[in-house]
């Protein structure tokens, strides 16, 4: 569904990208719900009120941060602490933007700054597919396919964490929503592994941060981050650098 054809002449193709954008990311969804849920219960049960909850919801709009932050403050740890392993996490949307902006470089600068702060994982699974899938696109299609699909994702994602911050500690134990988070994260997340560099972070990161478990404050979340994505980067240029040699022969 997410490689719809193009408009007729005539056919608005802002409108096309819009509608290719929420049909592509809608199936996510089942996925951000019980993942914002979570975020809501675990915000309210730290003693977080509910304007701090909705700052940090809507400051990071990522839910792993967002959990591994709570997590510290939880534990009081220094502030210093909370910052890092908040942007350790995030590291991998620096791949993300630097993989987007050959597609949307020509765009507008308020649509790409707007691509920027939206962008999540699911989203940018499904961007990039559309893109590769519609080259003949133009960077503001591209940015209105991204923004449809980020908008609603960032929606579901305020008003779920709304809804858990009230009434996710009341649910029944049966829906298990403490599971449902991390299997919710690896749903989302999993999309991104498309290649070899990308399965590699995951990997390192992965193992660096077993590894060091024992760290105190989630160090070892820090220490899996930077690694991970450090391995990512240098795979990607020795795969860059094969293909050109293999090119040039």
């Amino acid at each position: 569904m997410t490689n719809a054809s193009p408009p007729l002449v005539g056919r608005p193709r802002i409108g096309w990208a819009v509608q290719a954008g929420l049909i592509a990311i809608l199936p996510t969804q089942l996925f951000v719900v019980p993942f914002g849920l979570v975020s809501g219960v675990v915000a309210s049960e730290i003693g977080l009120d509910l304007a701090q909850t909705m700052f940090l919801s809507i400051a990071l709009f990522a839910g792993a941060s967002q959990f591994a932050t709570m997590e510290l403050l939880r534990d009081n740890a220094p502030a210093v602490i909370v910052i890092a392993t908040g942007l350790a996490i995030n590291l991998r949307f620096i791949m993300y933007a630097a993989a987007l902006s050959p597609w949307v470089r020509e765009a507008p600068y308020s649509g790409r700054v707007a691509v920027g702060y939206l962008n999540v994982d699911n989203v940018f699974a499904a961007a990039m597919v559309w893109y590769r899938a519609q080259p003949q696109g133009t960077p503001v299609e591209r940015v209105a396919f991204h923004l449809s699909a980020a908008v609603l994702t960032w929606v579901m994602w305020q008003i779920c964490t709304l809804v858990g911050f009230y009434f996710g500690a009341a649910a029944p134990d049966y829906l298990a929503l403490e599971f449902s988070a991390p299997i919710a994260f690896l749903a989302l997340a999993a999309p991104v592994l498309v290649d070899r560099p990308s399965w590699l972070a995951a990997a390192v990161a992965t193992a660096t941060a077993l590894a060091l478990h024992e760290l105190p404050f989630n160090l070892n979340v820090v220490a899996g981050g930077g690694l991970g994505i450090m391995a990512g980067y240098y795979a990607d240029r020795a795969l860059e650098q094969t293909q050109d040699e293999g090119a040039a022969q």
